[in-house]
């Protein structure tokens, strides 16, 4: 139960809410008495929404990254775009790759924990995606506190994509439908 509660702090954080914000709006949409088990996914999914939204409206933002995740990771992860293009069609590897390092630990040394518990696997493919700014201060931050050992950015990339691919559903619904603006200026 306190891993969930610091996994949703970080998931409410990466959302910019408080853990009580969150929460709210989780219950808001799924009822009063829905399992707060089930608010973690639902975070993760808004942040991976968050994401999307946020590389088409802040392009430019987005810069490309290099980076070298587990194969296994890397196939699932391409797989998973692929299916989830048919409710979101632009959706990309480098949107889930973004949500997992946003919503994952927020200090470099549990990134490195977890990139040390990772490192079981030794086949890596490459991949270049272009991640939010956020994504890149976090994985600049996790390389500074390396301090000279084994590069383990790349390792805890794949963990935290592990991770999130692991948390999703595996069907992701339609996403919310926004509302049409109705005023001046609008066809309405």
């Amino acid at each position: 139960m306190a891993t969930d509660f610091r996994q949703l702090k970080c998931c409410a954080h990466a959302l910019g809410l408080t853990y009580q914000q969150l929460l709210a709006q989780y219950h808001a949409e799924h009822g009063r008495d829905a399992p707060r088990a089930g608010a973690l996914v639902w975070a993760r999914l808004r942040a991976l929404d968050a994401g999307l939204a946020d590389s088409q409206v802040h392009a430019r933002a987005w810069t490309p990254l290099f980076l070298r995740l587990d194969a296994q990771v890397l196939t699932r992860l391409v797989a998973r775009a692929d299916t989830d293009q048919t409710q979101r069609r632009r959706i990309a590897p480098s949107h889930y790759i973004d949500a997992a390092l946003r919503t994952g630990p927020q200090h470099p040394e549990e990134h490195l924990t977890c990139a040390k518990d990772f490192r079981r696997r030794t086949r890596t493919g490459k991949i270049t995606v272009h991640l939010s700014p956020d994504a890149h201060t976090i994985l600049s931050r996790l390389r500074s506190a390396q301090d000279g050992s084994p590069p383990l950015v790349h390792a805890a990339a794949s963990a935290l994509t592990d991770r999130l691919l692991d948390s999703l559903p595996s069907q992701l619904a339609a996403p919310p439908l926004r509302r049409a603006r109705s005023g001046p200026g609008s066809n309405r």
